[in-house]
């Protein structure tokens, strides 16, 4: 009774993140790792520096490895090593139009155990975010396009709210397009309904974990976290297919606003993880 993931298809983002490619990345990863490595340890090999050219070519690797997994960080870092002022100004626009993609994000992410240290870059901004963290709690009446496209993204995905999809799957007698219809209506509704009717905001009625369980992914909006998000998950468990959303709650608390989210892995383990979205919900609602 699952939807079919074929029947939507609509862009996650309205900032078009599924036309950008990555054909120049992987082609400009590939010329570092397999042309520049050995250029680099042949150059310092031959001027005797055997320690040198070691130690440099390890790293210079970790660095075309890390390129290959879309960190960004380390397509900066090869751009820089290039020493050419024309590569510096193609990549440079490149990867600053990728620079928030999910999956550059997601492929920047440290740790492998779904938990990352809040940086100090929060901390200092903490004060900013705290400030307009009360306008940040209040309701948006009319749905968005990125309502309607997270909406379509847990269809195509698969991470759908499968208490809701079963019980509206029975009450259409089985029918795939009035219950995707009555689906999405039912999921806009849920999104849009007003925190003193529904607690989507819920302050101090779940205790807030600590920084080191929270995971910061900055986005410069709410339509783009929910994406990172789901980006990150989708690398930490192997793809959409490794999780099932279960449930996901904007929580306010710390003078900070969170997303909890509880997730279901194929092996039967069940997990909640928190993201610190103070910053792309205040950004959010700045905007609006």
């Amino acid at each position: 009774m699952k939807p079919n993931t074929h029947a939507i298809n609509v862009p996650r983002t309205s900032t078009n993140q599924q036309e950008l490619g990555f054909t120049w990345w992987l082609v400009w990863s590939w010329l570092n790792l397999g042309l520049g490595v050995p250029f680099v340890f042949m150059t310092l090999l031959d001027k005797k520096w055997v320690l040198t050219s070691m130690i440099f070519t390890l790293a210079y690797g970790a660095v075309c490895i890390s390129m290959l997994k879309y960190n960004r960080y380390a397509f900066v870092a090869s751009t820089v090593l290039s020493f050419n002022p024309v590569v510096w100004i193609i990549n440079g626009v490149y990867v600053k139009n990728r620079w928030e993609h999910q999956k550059v994000i997601a492929g920047s992410v440290k740790g492998n155990t779904g938990t990352q240290k809040l940086s100090k870059a929060r901390e200092s901004s903490s004060g900013t975010s705290a400030a307009n963290a009360s306008q940040a709690t209040k309701a948006i009446d009319e749905p968005s396009n990125s309502d309607y496209a997270r909406i379509a993204n847990e269809i195509t995905s698969g991470n759908i709210d499968q208490g809701l999809w079963t019980r509206l799957f029975v009450e259409t007698d089985g029918d795939e397009n009035r219950t995707r219809a009555r689906y999405i209506k039912a999921r806009i509704a849920s999104l849009t309904e007003a925190p003193s009717t529904k607690p989507s905001i819920a302050r101090s009625l779940v205790p807030i974990p600590d920084d080191h369980e929270i995971i910061w992914l900055p986005a410069s909006s709410l339509e783009l976290q929910r994406d990172v998000e789901y980006g990150y998950l989708n690398k930490l468990y192997g793809g959409s297919s490794g999780w099932v959303l279960s449930s996901q709650a904007t929580i306010e608390g710390n003078d900070r606003i969170f997303d909890k989210l509880d997730i279901c892995l194929t092996d039967g383990r069940t997990k909640t993880v928190w993201f610190d979205i103070t910053q792309a919900w205040t950004k959010t609602v700045q905007q609006t």
